[in-house]
């Protein structure tokens, strides 16, 4: 078996390992914590009924692949399954129109946080007595609207 097709061999199988036996009806104690991300739960529960795959890689691949997921936390396995799952990217417009959405959410709740500041210091002018009433010309002549 050369270098390549050896290092293949151990992503393959050596990654392959989960808790499967917390899916399986054999009578085993489940753990004491259940990791909750939906992705290791996926991945832990489908384990039992997945057929292993093996790909060949040049060591620079390998590197590469190990590399990128050790920087998102994942096992290279789990990464590769992710990527290649992934669906379609997402486009350039759809990430502006997010972005969009989120700032007009922030800009709102900024400028309610503020109402409510100033309606409160309002409030407090108002117990302290030092703020007249007015009269109903002088009210709507402050709205602006």
């Amino acid at each position: 078996m050369t270098e390549s097709e050896s290092s293949a061999h151990r992503l393959s199988a050596s990654r392959l390992r989960s808790p499967v036996s917390v899916c399986r009806p054999t009578g085993i104690r489940p753990p004491d914590r259940l990791d909750s991300r939906p992705d290791r739960l996926h991945l832990q529960c489908m384990a039992a009924a997945t057929i292993s795959t093996s790909i060949r890689l040049s060591p620079a691949e390998k590197r590469r692949i190990a590399t990128l997921a050790r920087k998102r936390g994942l096992s290279p396995s789990a990464y590769i399954k992710r990527v290649a799952l992934a669906g379609p990217p997402v486009s350039a417009d759809a990430k502006l129109a997010r972005l969009e959405s989120l700032a007009a959410a922030l800009l709102e709740s900024v400028e309610d946080e503020r109402d409510a500041r100033l309606g409160d210091a309002a409030w407090e002018k108002h117990l302290a007595g030092k703020s007249r009433l007015l009269t109903r010309k002088e009210f709507l002549g402050g709205l602006v609207v």
